[in-house]
């Protein structure tokens, strides 16, 4: 069934109105938030205008990209909204999943509904009008995402042009590949103009070799590092990593930890 958009950001709107004090830093509260398996207030409180770099929104009524493999249940801003009075955060930034493909309507409508307070990722291929680009620049995009840990709209040859397209807009790239496939591609990043996110630790969950201890952390730490003053990596999925791989959660905590002190202060982003 066609998505009727004016419906949806109508609701969108809604949402955003009854939520438009999340905006505004408040003491975070318990409470059960979907998707969420906590219930209580962070112990640390988050400071002024503290950010979530990355989560994404779903909603049933968009469609699916036919090669996802990706298909979780509906996380609306709702329910983000309920994360942000649990945390703390007032700002945030969505990253188009590969659940849509280069689709990005539901990203969109959800970055209209969050205001101004929230940035977007998008995916997109070299098939992009640069009006197009322009038009989401306006929206509040920010970024491309490229989803190399697994096969989807997104390859690696697509990196260099997309990012000499956009640099001009000030975007960045965000990365999320498997420890290997970084290595594999460190010229490519290395010749990108834009900036650059590694996101969830160069996917150390679907490669071991990344930890700290073994032969490739410092060749992939390098093929970051040699961009340092234009790269940023996020430090984020312990959860993750233990659900897929069956490991310690501290293991992890452990590894970010190490790479976080190989990372120039300001180039690190929590997730």
């Amino acid at each position: 069934m066609p998505v009727d958009r004016r419906a949806v950001l109508k609701a969108m709107s809604a949402v955003a109105v009854a939520g438009a004090g999340a905006a505004r830093p408040q003491p975070a509260a318990a409470q059960q938030v979907k998707w969420s398996a906590g219930t209580e207030a962070p112990k640390l409180q988050a400071p002024a205008d503290a950010t979530d770099c990355h989560h994404h929104i779903y909603d049933a009524r968009y469609p699916a990209d036919p090669r996802s493999t990706l298909r979780p249940g509906d996380a609306s801003v709702e329910d983000y909204r309920a994360l942000q009075r649990r945390i703390g955060t007032s700002r945030n930034v969505i990253v188009q999943p590969s659940t849509y493909g280069t689709d990005n309507s539901c990203a969109l409508d959800a970055l209209a509904a969050f205001g101004p307070t929230a940035r977007a990722v998008v995916v997109v291929d070299t098939s992009v009008a640069d009006a197009e680009l322009t038009r989401m620049n306006g929206l509040g995009v920010r970024g491309i995402r490229f989803n190399l840990a697994q096969a989807g709209a997104t390859t690696p040859a697509m990196i260099e042009p997309l990012s000499k397209r956009v640099n001009d807009l000030g975007w960045h790239i965000q990365i999320n590949a498997p420890a290997a496939k970084i290595i594999e591609i460190k010229d490519i990043l290395s010749r990108v103009p834009s900036r650059m996110a590694v996101c969830q630790g160069g996917s150390a969950r679907r490669s071991r070799s990344l930890w700290p201890h073994q032969p490739s952390a410092p060749r992939h730490r390098r093929a970051i590092s040699r961009r340092a003053m234009s790269s940023h990596e996020k430090l984020a999925g312990p959860a993750i990593l233990h659900r897929e791989q069956g490991c310690l959660i501290s293991h992890q905590l452990s590894r970010d930890d190490r790479c976080a002190r190989s990372v120039p202060q300001d180039r690190g982003l929590v997730q």
